[in-house]
């Protein structure tokens, strides 16, 4: 005999799936570049379950897509207090933050997203950018390094062992 808790049905379980199915519908829309229709998929889920984390995700992205950032940084906050831990979330978070300007929150946000996930890359890239707005050159230019796994410091080694041999030889 299958038991229930109390307050719940079998409907639960379909509603689940449904939610299911219109997210991984939103998130196939997505891909193609149907951001209007996805966001309707994500919104459809979020009436069924409000604090659905993938749902929140789903609109966030479709939001940033059709450039309504407020509205997208919004479902990002509402998707973090379910998933505080999510580096993805905190990533897109900053994305939005830097399209609204607000490039330290933006810093910030990458930054949690790096205590999450230190190699995430996407991350390190969208932390340079909000570095290189606030003209912090020199910290943006190591996010993106970390970002591509090169580093300038090779380069600048290179170049000083050059200048020493040619300043040695031109001095004998």
């Amino acid at each position: 005999m299958k038991r229930h808790l109390p307050g719940t049905s079998d409907a639960s379980g379909s509603l689940s799936q449904q939610v299911e199915r219109l997210n991984q519908q939103g998130t196939e829309l997505l891909c193609r570049g149907q951001y209007t229709s996805a966001l309707d998929c994500f919104s459809q889920a979020l009436v069924l379950l409000p604090d659905n984390y993938s749902a929140l995700y789903g609109q966030g992205d479709a939001l940033a897509n059709l450039k309504q950032y407020q509205a997208a940084l919004d479902s990002f906050n509402q998707a973090l207090r379910q998933r505080p831990d999510s580096d993805a979330a905190w990533v897109f978070r900053g994305v939005v933050l830097i399209h609204l300007e607000l490039y330290q929150e933006a810093l910030e946000s990458c930054d949690r997203a790096l205590h999450l996930a230190p190699q995430n890359q996407e991350a390190w890239m969208f932390r340079g950018a909000a570095l290189q707005h606030l003209g912090r050159y020199r910290e943006a230019y190591t996010s993106y390094d970390q970002a591509t796994g090169k580093t300038h410091q090779s380069l600048w080694r290179s170049i000083l062992q050059w200048l020493k041999k040619v300043f040695l030889v031109s001095r004998h």
